[in-house]
């Protein structure tokens, strides 16, 4: 019980860190034409919500992801760097072979947030392990997985 009190006190108390921003719609390009919606909970603690198309067959992927955000130097506050990890699902089906996929993810990126117009933009890294399904030739490790991010902000 005070693990968990102390993992609670850690993501949720935040001392002197502005909220960025209050929630962001856009794309992610790389492992597929992705949509995401990012909303913040807490001035350092963020939910990335994506879903799309891979680029290899009829692919779906959906998922969750949790990111824990801070400035990258107390100089420059418009350049955030964030941590983190989620679940997802995705599909894929080409020919005769067809698979689907429960995936445990991290992820760590960079995100620059604009001041003068509501626009951000980033890179992110996010290899994944295959709870269920594979990546094909029984690999349940997929590492080659990032992407371009840029998304519209909604609120401050």
């Amino acid at each position: 019980m005070k693990k968990c009190l102390i993992i609670i006190c850690f993501i949720f108390c935040t001392v002197g860190v502005a909220q960025p921003y209050k929630s962001a719609i856009g794309g992610k390009l790389g492992y597929g034409l992705i949509g995401s919606y990012k909303f913040f909970i807490a001035p350092k603690s963020a939910f990335d919500l994506f879903a799309g198309f891979g680029w290899y067959g009829n692919g779906l992927h959906l998922g969750a992801n949790y990111n824990y955000q801070m400035p990258l130097t107390k100089d420059l506050k418009a350049l955030n760097w964030y941590v983190g990890g989620g679940l997802a699902l995705a599909t894929y089906s080409a020919g005769i072979y067809s698979n689907t996929n429960i995936l445990i993810s991290g992820n760590i990126g960079l995100e620059y947030i604009f001041d003068d117009i509501p626009l951000t933009i980033g890179a992110e890294y996010m290899p994944s392990f295959a709870l269920v399904g594979d990546y094909g030739l029984g690999n349940r490790f997929g590492a080659g997985y990032g992407s371009l991010i840029v998304r519209y902000k909604l609120g401050k």
